[in-house]
């Protein structure tokens, strides 16, 4: 049996306004993650708010706007675990169209939303490299730059 399941309808008279402010926010904080790798959360926090508010305007991700935001947020998350895995003190990542040089971080602790969202994230893009590179990434606060053992 079908049934359909009527919803009210999503304002969306302000969105584009509105994420255009976000993209900008977000574009900021991935620039200044060259200087400070401490950024890194935020910049994904905001990625996926972003990625998230185009699925508002094409829920069927259809546009390249929305393409790119859900690509820019999958990067930075990469680059999170990148940083907090690698030996050396810097390590190089592809973020919105540019390699950077991004500094070592400590690892998020392992029950933290952000660390789990990232674990999904890596899961729903079916790319086993990054889930095997999650699942391995350091633990916990003061645990920093181990190396991940392949």
């Amino acid at each position: 049996m079908i049934s359909n399941v009527f919803r009210h309808p999503f304002p969306t008279e302000k969105a584009e306004a509105d994420l255009a402010v976000l993209q900008e926010s977000g574009d900021g904080w991935i620039d200044s993650l060259e200087a400070d790798s401490a950024g890194l959360g935020e910049a994904f926090d905001t990625s996926l708010l972003l990625a998230k508010g185009r699925c508002l305007l094409d829920p069927q991700g259809s546009f390249l706007p929305t393409w790119a935001a859900w690509v820019n947020s999958m990067q930075i998350a990469s680059a999170m675990f990148a940083s907090t895995t690698t030996a050396e003190d810097h390590v190089q990542c592809r973020i919105a169209h540019k390699d950077r040089t991004l500094q070592a971080t400590e690892a998020p602790p392992s029950s933290s939303p952000r660390r789990l969202v990232l674990v999904r994230r890596s899961r729903e893009g079916r790319n086993p490299h990054r889930l095997t590179g999650s699942a391995e990434a350091p633990t916990g606060p003061g645990v920093r730059r181990q190396p991940v053992l392949r």
